[in-house]
């Protein structure tokens, strides 16, 4: 899908595995793993949804994260390019809005963060309610919601930021992009869970009774990060300040990484 960022890491699925114990089997296959000097800094994530066996490459340093038979990761992938193909701005907002929640460890599922599945439903459902698609512009846009969407990145972001931060209504509805993107009512799609109301609810396109969102218990802190988010890149600006540097740490893989087309020492664009 071209969503890799540097620190991201693999997901790896071994389909027919056989194993009628999965959380034993992830088990077995991390102490074989370590036992033969091949991963470093395991973890077996056994009580979540997707149990998980969660390792770092001993010779590339690249983390990789192995399940076992389950076999939507290429249908889920095929949906995110539809949606890419069809929504342009899509992969840069997905990309930006990654490493923001990775910078705040609000990214990974089993700790109550947003998936990374389940934010490019977001970013897709959001493009599609935007509402420059549904204005009519002097632009091509017309009443239909096929019209051209906004063109600014930041514009885009600081209302996603405002959307999810601060305007959505989780305890009531949630969020799908099938059928050009609605928000949905939880209780009706069977989403609400009554000791946890306030959680977010996002529909998985290829399968409208899964929940991306069912197991983020930290979405309260992700929203409170979203609606820091808008606040802070919608207050006053120095005409030098960099308005994102209020809301991106400057981390040294972001620091060394070069433009598109930058040259190198040796004279060569990337």
């Amino acid at each position: 899908t071209d969503l890799y960022l540097p620190p991201s890491d693999i997901d790896c699925v071994v389909l027919n595995s056989g194993c009628t114990d999965v959380p034993a089997g992830l088990k077995a296959l991390a102490t074989a793993s370590l036992r033969r000097g091949l991963a470093k800094n395991i973890q077996v994530i056994a009580r979540a949804t997707v149990p998980l066996f969660k390792f770092e490459d001993i010779q590339t340093g690249v983390k990789i994260d192995v399940s076992f038979d389950v076999a939507n990761g290429p249908a889920a992938a095929n949906c995110v390019m539809d949606l890419m193909n069809s929504l342009p701005p899509m992969r840069p907002l997905v990309i930006v809005l990654k490493v923001f929640l990775q910078q705040r460890e609000l990214n990974e599922v089993y700790s109550g963060g947003i998936g990374s599945y389940a934010l490019l439903v977001m970013v897709g459902a959001f493009l599609q309610l935007h509402p420059s698609r549904w204005q009519k512009h002097v632009h091509h846009a017309s009443r239909s919601g096929s019209g051209q969407i906004e063109g600014s990145l930041g514009v885009l972001l600081v209302d996603f930021m405002r959307l999810y931060g601060r305007t959505l209504h989780m305890e009531q509805a949630g969020i799908s992009c099938r059928n050009g993107g609605r928000f949905i009512n939880k209780r009706a799609a069977g989403f609400m869970q009554e000791g946890r109301p306030f959680l977010l609810s996002v529909e998985d396109p290829n399968d409208p009774e899964n929940d991306l969102a069912r197991n983020s218990y930290n979405i309260l802190h992700v929203r409170a990060a979203f609606d820091h988010a808008y606040h802070e890149l919608t207050a006053p600006a120095h005409r030098k300040e960099s308005v994102l540097a209020r809301i991106f740490r400057l981390d040294p893989v972001l620091m060394e990484r070069r433009v598109p087309g930058e040259s190198t020492e040796e004279g060569e664009a990337e």
